[in-house]
């Protein structure tokens, strides 16, 4: 193998260090888990910028360790990290607080209140609800107005891969790609957004906060000396723009069109597809922009989906976690079991998978319905997993 891609996934509760061969075939991985933020009050989740660094570090030096050869054939490499977990840095690229993760509920006070004309069209075609809630989530909105003084100070916004794109190359710049969040983004016209569209009304970022948006598959700096010292990657290798991780989940999958649709497990479950053409699959809900230059992906998301597999399995699976370390496999492989030991249907018991609510359903709870002494552990993962596999079932049907 004369050439090697490295590409890094930054997700909410584990980084992954993964060489592949230019054809894609994966050749070797290192996963490094934390935990997926910590909490000062309730319905917070921050996490520290450095634990996404301390962790990339890590990986690729074990990663390095683990396949010496390859490692050292790396021509490229790439960023994929959670989306809309913003990190505020200053000039030298430091942190200036936590990282206000997607799974954060705090919310802001409201920046922008539509008036004549366009109130009356908001409220026609019943938009007005989610432009007062998408403001209210916006955290850059929260910050300026309740830590004013990290604001001031703040000189560029930067999602998760945007700060480790500036670790590896010095750059502040980013994927056109990885911009979903609130932030302000013309997601038709894949570009940050003038001051007369919404989002920009909705997250009055200054333009000089932002990163500069690199098109999906342009270079966006290459790994400076300091980097390499730190990470271990050779000095010089191209760093290319690519794209969030759902994005690059679907054209992982081989989605690179609307006749097929990639069903997403992680931390928030997604259907999502790819298309040349912009549209909404729940309206007021951008198509984001996807790693294939020109094309977006349209999305259905169940917020906190398979995050539940994680409560689960913190909560009621301490045994299945214990034999899986013996076997060295994941709990999963171990958990799977439970699924062939009920039938279908859970015997009556139902799970309802809104264990934190989406923009179209902002009051949603969880719940779980149909309980009797007949239930076992094993039911209530297999209603989980029926839950949120009837939950996509109606995505896919939009």
């Amino acid at each position: 193998m004369d050439q090697v891609l490295l590409s890094i996934d930054c997700g909410t509760q584990s980084l992954r260090a993964i060489l592949f061969s230019p054809f894609g075939e994966l050749l070797a991985k290192v996963k490094l888990e934390y935990e997926p933020y910590f909490s000062s009050e309730p319905g917070r989740a921050e996490q520290d910028p450095e634990v996404f660094w301390n962790s990339l570090c890590g990986a690729c030096h074990d990663l390095r360790q683990k396949e010496p050869d390859l490692f050292n054939k790396i021509v490229g490499m790439g960023i994929t990290s959670q989306r809309n977990s913003m990190v505020n840095v200053d000039e030298d690229g430091n942190p200036l607080r936590p990282v206000i993760t997607w799974l954060d509920q705090r919310k802001a006070k409201k920046v922008y209140s539509p008036r004549g004309i366009m109130n009356l069209v908001y409220h026609v075609i019943g938009m007005s609800e989610a432009i007062v809630k998408a403001q209210m989530d916006g955290k850059c909105n929260w910050i300026r107005q309740y830590q004013p003084d990290i604001w001031l100070k703040t000189h560029k916004y930067l999602q998760i891969s945007g700060f480790l794109n500036f670790r590896l190359t010095g750059n502040f710049a980013d994927s056109i790609a990885c911009q979903i969040g609130h932030i302000p983004f013309n997601y038709k016209k894949m570009k940050w957004g003038s001051k007369r569209d919404l989002t920009s009304k909705l997250f009055p970022i200054e333009s000089d906060k932002l990163p500069e948006a690199v098109k999906p598959g342009d270079t966006i700096g290459r790994i400076t000396a300091r980097a390499s010292e730190q990470t271990g990657i050779p000095e010089g290798i191209p760093v290319i723009a690519c794209g969030s991780d759902k994005g690059c989940e679907t054209i992982g999958m081989g989605v690179v069109n609307e006749t097929m649709a990639s069903l997403s497990f992680g931390t928030t479950a997604t259907v999502q597809t790819t298309s040349k053409r912009y549209f909404e699959p729940l309206r007021f809900m951008p198509a984001y922009p996807a790693p294939i230059p020109g094309h977006y992906n349209p999305e259905v998301e169940i917020f906190r989906g398979f995050w539940m597999i994680t409560w689960f399995k913190n909560q009621f699976a301490y045994q299945e976690i214990l034999e899986a370390r013996e076997k060295g496999v994941v709990p999963e492989v171990i958990l799977n079991r439970l699924l062939t030991q009920v039938p279908p249907g859970s015997m009556g018991l139902m799970v309802q998978p809104y264990w934190g609510p989406g923009l179209k359903h902002p009051a949603a709870k969880g719940a779980m319905i149909g309980f009797g002494d007949i239930h076992t552990k094993a039911h209530v993962y297999r209603a989980l997993i029926e839950g949120l596999a009837y939950a996509l079932l109606e995505a896919c049907t939009r």
